[in-house]
């Protein structure tokens, strides 16, 4: 029997129902047995992917990994934890080296030369597991580094500022990490923590900070407080915010009123772990899952789920392993490589 969406169903004597489709290669994997975690597009359209403590960039034709920015520094080589270019073409790279407990900042050309290392201020450092980058409309980077510090760094001056939101955080526990960091449409500062979500508003003057966390006597709050991305909503950015957790499926945030939305299973979503939104031309949001790929109509609130049997790398994705190119084509990694597609195939 042939189903609406194409797919061919068949059932056997005694050996289950069969499944199988034919649109199987509208989706590209590559890369297997490679569990690939933060995916980036430079300028130049190369893509790099995060591997083995360090970046490579991705070589479609021969579908391989070409090591990048592996030079020691210092007399070792650090672990390269995140990179992002900014608007001026220079390479930047949150890096840790655990021999000797340093945390730096480092400029890079566009090619991948060493330019300079920055340290980071005392008393602050970068997550071991998690990091982000995000570059503002003035040309200032802002870094997410554990336990309530947020650093704004201006490379023409070279200097570093120090915020803090520490007060908001619970005292006690294991490091608290930033997972995400996303400028919203009005220019507010969303920052994903393993403990909440912190909005930071008037970040060009002078930041004020608000939490939003799990409470289980509000049904309304957010329901998981490890939070991997945000996106706004592609049809009313000014009201809501769509917010991924590691554990309480898809969150949507409004803005206005602080009060969220659930989406789980019982909604459709095929697993409450989701790595990463992405928006597509056709203004649905793509999610990574640990249970394939989520399709989700934000109108609608309709979900369509893709596995390994479509074609995906695999079912289980990956932690900040996503990225939208410049030509629209949709990309994520996970255990067993890269999946990349476009949402109009």
């Amino acid at each position: 029997m042939k189903d609406q969406t194409g797919s061919i169903w068949i059932g056997t004597m005694g050996y289950g129902l069969r499944v199988f489709n034919p649109k199987v290669n509208q989706f590209k994997s590559f890369l297997p047995k490679k569990s690939l975690t933060y995916l980036y597009q430079d300028q130049s359209g190369h893509i790099y992917a995060h591997h083995f403590l360090s970046y490579a960039q991705f070589d479609q034709i021969n579908n391989q990994l070409v090591p990048f920015l592996t030079e020691a520094i210092g007399g070792s080589v650090p672990h390269k934890n995140f990179l992002m270019q900014s608007k001026t073409g220079f390479l930047w790279v949150s890096s840790i080296d655990y021999n000797k407990e340093i945390h730096q900042l480092l400029k890079y050309s566009a090619t991948g030369q060493l330019l300079k290392v920055y340290g980071l201020p005392v008393q602050t450092a970068f997550g071991s597991n998690l990091n982000q980058t995000v570059e503002d409309k003035a040309g200032h980077l802002w870094l997410g580094a554990i336990n309530g510090k947020l650093l704004r760094f201006d490379p023409e001056t070279e200097t570093f500022t120090v915020f803090t939101y520490e007060h908001l955080l619970p005292q006690r526990g294991a490091e608290i990490e930033v997972g995400a960091l996303y400028f919203d449409q009005a220019g507010t500062l969303w920052i994903g923590t393993t403990r909440g979500l912190v909005r930071a508003d008037h970040v060009q003057h002078k930041p004020s900070f608000a939490l939003f966390k799990n409470n289980s006597s509000d049904r309304q709050s957010l329901s998981h407080d490890v939070v991997s991305s945000m996106v706004d909503d592609p049809n009313q950015p000014d009201q809501y915010l769509w917010v991924s957790t590691k554990g309480g499926g898809l969150e949507r945030l409004d803005k206005l009123t602080g009060q969220f939305r659930h989406f789980t299973e019982a909604q459709g979503l095929p697993n409450k772990v989701v790595y990463g939104i992405l928006t597509d031309e056709f203004k649905n949001l793509w999610m990574s899952t640990n249970r394939g790929l989520a399709q989700f109509n934000p109108r609608t609130f309709t979900f369509r789920t893709y596995t390994k049997v479509d074609g995906l790398q695999d079912d289980e994705f990956n932690t900040g392993s996503y990225v939208k190119t410049a030509s629209g084509e949709l990309l994520f990694g996970g255990v067993n490589g890269l999946t990349a597609f476009r949402a109009e195939q």
